[in-house]
């Protein structure tokens, strides 16, 4: 017979204790959930079935699914997969025993508040105390062919405007010269010279086309960085699918491969920048094949290694250009290869951008030509991102006005002078949205910036198609196209900050729409150029309406980028887009309206409402009250899903 103490399950209730025994309580039974996900449901955890993604498996940066993945189907496979999840595990616990990711980031931390203490927030991309290394040609400054030609742009902290004549631009003055391109220069290195030289030589003259020249450039890699058998694929894949591909502009230039060559070198001499790339090829392999998890191991474990490394650089303070071109790889190569589903842990972009802005200053000798460029691509593009100036935003100010060029459209495609515009724009949005000034104010600087745009736009070649008769891109009318995309896409960057911006403007519908059809100009596919250009179509797809056949366009060419359409900043644009339009649909809202969050109002502004308020404020003809426009900020939606990207 049970004994008395024995308890009843069924049906919740319990058997009643005998006679002087104590009650004891009921025991309650817990039945598996089945609507958990499936990896807390693998692990045999309790999961509390929060969405997109539970607690446990972001706290331990575990992929959350919560439709059956492909590992579920079988025995052997969910066992596999459960090691892989305890390999994992071990690794983040014992990166958060060591702690070098947020020691890391608190490194950044101090050195921003040093650099703010010390007055550099905004620094020189080139030390004017150090001189320039031989063999690099010395830019001097444009003259002035007469007195007619742009003024300099505005300085938005004291700039005395002119009077405000309307939104409207005026007519484009005269030409003013063309500026030379700046020819990427490699600069003298103090790092040990590679085990093969004659190789480096060798690369610099040879064009590498075709896949027997890929198949060349890995072997002769092999010898250079010798690596364990687990980082070879991971070496080979980058070199063969994420290099050769990171700089189409640079690919279809005539001339030696200066940036392969670069790029090798970095990987040969420093180690933190050799496990950036091990890392960014095991992120590409796992998108390019669909790996799932398969790849987390190796992801974290250089990426971890790369961190490791550079934090103990920021300990030290040595190296200082060895960090800097590991950070900048970090940066710039995860853009190239992350999705909108990592959930790796990993350190934001803006937070390595912190501190390579410092480690600037402190250099001996200048970065390299290529390094000044992506340093400015990412320092521009990133604070339109984000709302804030540009950390360089007082060199490309004067590189502007004396017409120095930082390699811009030699790397990325578009004319320096139409990125100096934007950092100019930037600095303007976090102007206002500070609260450094008023609506009158931001109006006539709209106008003063729409006025430099038209002047680019005046001394620029027509838009025709980018190829040669024998087929080859010609880089110079393809340069032309992609700055003309950039241009309307600043036109339509610098017009969304004002608060009765709407996008269904005939003005803006029709910029729109020019750039839909100048988009045509540019080879799409798998080995066109849509991937240089993220941003320019991010902001047109902002501004785009429900109708347009833009929205048309970009979906067409997205997908027929294939699986390459899937990561990266233009895979990640996209699905910022998609979230976008779907929750301005939902809400009724107008799309990308200018800038209007919560801010700080100027002084004399308080108790005052704004010209568009008080339109708003006015009964309509039949005495009814004008219904208020809902707005809304892709800024805050790309917040609401934790969407710190960096779309260049």
């Amino acid at each position: 017979m049970a004994s008395a103490a024995c308890l009843a399950v069924a049906g919740g209730s319990r058997r009643p204790d005998g006679p002087g025994e104590p009650r004891r309580p009921a025991v309650k039974v817990f039945r598996r959930s089945r609507t958990g996900c499936f990896t807390c449901r693998l692990r045999r955890k309790k999961c509390d079935e929060n969405r997109p993604a539970c607690t446990m498996c972001t706290s331990l940066g575990l992929r959350c699914s919560y439709q059956p993945p492909r590992w579920w189907s079988t025995d052997e496979q969910r066992l596999a997969q459960r090691d892989r999840i305890n390999r994992r595990i071990r690794q983040t616990k014992i990166m958060e025993k060591e702690g070098n990711f947020y020691k890391y980031r608190d490194q950044i931390a101090a050195l921003l508040e040093v650099q703010q203490g010390a007055g550099l927030m905004d620094v020189d991309l080139f030390p004017t105390q150090v001189p320039s290394p031989p063999g690099t040609p010395r830019l001097q400054p444009v003259p002035q062919v007469s007195s007619q030609s742009a003024p300099p742009p505005p300085t938005f902290d004291r700039l005395v405007l002119p009077t405000y004549s309307g939104p409207g631009p005026s007519q484009a003055p005269p030409p003013t010269p063309r500026l030379p391109f700046r020819v990427l220069t490699r600069t003298v290195s103090k790092s040990p010279p590679p085990a093969s030289q004659q190789f480096f030589h060798s690369l610099a003259a040879d064009s590498f086309e075709g896949t027997d020249g890929q198949e060349r450039l890995a072997e002769s890699v092999r010898d250079l960085m010798p690596v364990g058998d687990t980082s070879r694929l991971l070496l080979d894949h980058f070199i063969d699918n994420v290099l050769r591909t990171v700089f189409p502009i640079l690919e279809v230039r005539q001339g030696p491969h200066l940036h392969i060559s670069e790029v090798l070198r970095l990987m040969q001499n420093n180690p933190a920048y050799l496990r950036c790339c091990l890392s960014v090829g095991a992120i590409h392999l796992k998108n390019s094949w669909g790996l799932d998890d398969q790849m987390d191991h190796a992801i974290m474990e250089h990426r971890y290694g790369a961190i490791s490394r550079l934090s103990r650089g920021l300990d030290h303070g040595s190296d200082l250009m060895q960090t800097l071109n590991a950070t900048l790889g970090v940066i710039f190569y995860h853009s190239f290869v992350a999705t909108s589903e990592d959930y790796l842990p990993d350190i934001p972009w803006n937070h390595h951008f912190e501190g390579l802005s410092t480690l600037v200053k402190k250099l001996d000798s200048p970065p390299s030509s290529l390094n000044v460029a992506l340093i400015a691509w990412i320092d521009i593009i990133g604070a339109t991102m984000l709302g804030t100036t540009p950390k360089f935003s007082h060199t490309y100010r004067q590189r502007h006005t004396t017409g120095i060029r930082s390699g811009l459209q030699h790397v990325m495609g578009c004319d320096d002078r139409i990125m100096y515009l934007i950092s100019e724009i930037a600095c303007l949005e976090a102007l206002w949205i500070e609260g450094g000034l008023g609506e009158k104010d931001l109006y006539q600087h709209v106008c003063v910036l729409n006025e430099h745009i038209n002047w680019t736009e005046a001394t620029d070649l027509v838009v025709i198609h980018p190829y040669e008769p024998n087929g080859a891109i010609n880089p110079e009318k393809l340069s032309v196209i992609m700055t003309a995309l950039f241009r309307l896409a600043a036109r339509l960057y610098v017009h969304s900050i004002l608060p009765a911006f709407d996008s269904h403007d005939a003005t803006v519908m029709s910029w729109v729409t020019r750039m839909c059809e100048i988009l045509q100009y540019i080879p799409a596919g798998p080995m066109g150029f849509d991937r240089c250009l993220a941003w320019p179509l991010f902001i047109a797809g902002l501004y785009s309406v429900p109708f347009s056949q833009f929205r048309k366009t970009l979906t067409e060419r997205v997908a027929a980028l294939g699986f390459l359409g899937n990561f990266g900043s233009i895979g990640r644009m996209y699905n910022v887009l998609k979230e976008v339009w779907r929750v301005a649909d939902e809400t009724g809202s107008v799309l990308g309206s200018g800038t209007r969050p919560p801010r700080v109002p100027p002084v004399g502004d308080v108790g005052q409402p704004s010209e568009q308020q008080q339109d708003q404020e006015k009964p309509q003809e039949d005495g009814t009250q004008k219904p208020e426009k809902r707005y809304i900020h892709w800024r805050e939606v790309m917040r609401g899903k934790n969407w710190d990207y960096l779309l260049m």
